[in-house]
């Protein structure tokens, strides 16, 4: 059954706290929304819950802050609101709307399922110490691993095995292009060690019962500069 569009507008400018809550959680329970995915309304009904420490933003936050933030166990949501800023392309989406629905679905991603969302944490530690350190310093003059690092850093949100294999795929790939060779040639012994080095670095680390994880302090700082905007 299709809703009641001017009701749901009505009720929309009455309704106010937890009743207004209460009512956005039935909609997004019952109804299905044309040219969305089902992960979206997911996501916002765990973000009115509070279950989902998901992070509203009204600009878009830098690839090393969404970094940041997901090493602190949060993930953020862009809204933008203004016309006609909304109606115009954000990064690679065609506009606000489809950028805010983007990352509602990555929201679902980071924490749908509790075990994935530990090891992506853990994953991102890594990655975030690992650049604090000057790991990356080396590669940030290569225009092309910058924008595939950027992508890895907020814009991934995987097993953290799959994405520590594509940061060894980009690692191979700027190594091929500053030695001037294929895609089929095989890397110097020196480039594979410095490789290997980097990849050390965000390596998850043995359990003891056979196993491996990226370890998650038990203990890990907010992130500073950031404000947890909460629906609800």
């Amino acid at each position: 059954m299709r809703p009641d569009t001017a009701q749901w507008r009505t009720q929309l400018d009455r309704l106010h706290g937890v009743a207004l809550r209460d009512c956005l959680l039935e909609w997004f329970d019952r109804y299905q929304f044309r040219g969305v995915i089902a992960s979206v309304p997911v996501t916002l009904t765990q973000w009115l819950r509070r279950a989902w420490p998901l992070v509203l933003r009204e600009n878009i936050p830098t690839p090393l802050e969404v970094l940041r933030m997901q090493a602190r166990g949060m993930r953020v949501v862009t809204t933008l609101t203004t016309y006609p800023r909304l109606r115009a392309p954000v990064l690679n989406k065609p506009d606000a709307f489809s950028f805010f629905r983007h990352d509602l679905e990555h929201g679902y991603k980071f924490f749908f399922s509790p075990r994935l969302h530990f090891g992506q944490r853990g994953f991102f530690i890594a990655l975030e110490a690992a650049y604090d350190r000057g790991v990356f310093v080396p590669y940030a003059g290569d225009a092309e691993f910058a924008r595939q690092f950027q992508y890895l850093m907020s814009d991934m949100n995987t097993h953290p095995e799959h994405s520590r294999q594509y940061l060894r795929a980009i690692l191979v790939e700027y190594y091929l292009r500053r030695e001037s060779k294929g895609p089929r040639e095989a890397l110097s012994a020196e480039a594979e060690q410095a490789l290997e080095q980097v990849l050390h670095a965000v390596a998850p680390v043995p359990t003891g019962n056979g196993t491996m994880k990226y370890g998650v302090p038990r203990r890990i700082p907010a992130a500073e500069g950031i404000r947890d905007h909460r629906l609800g």
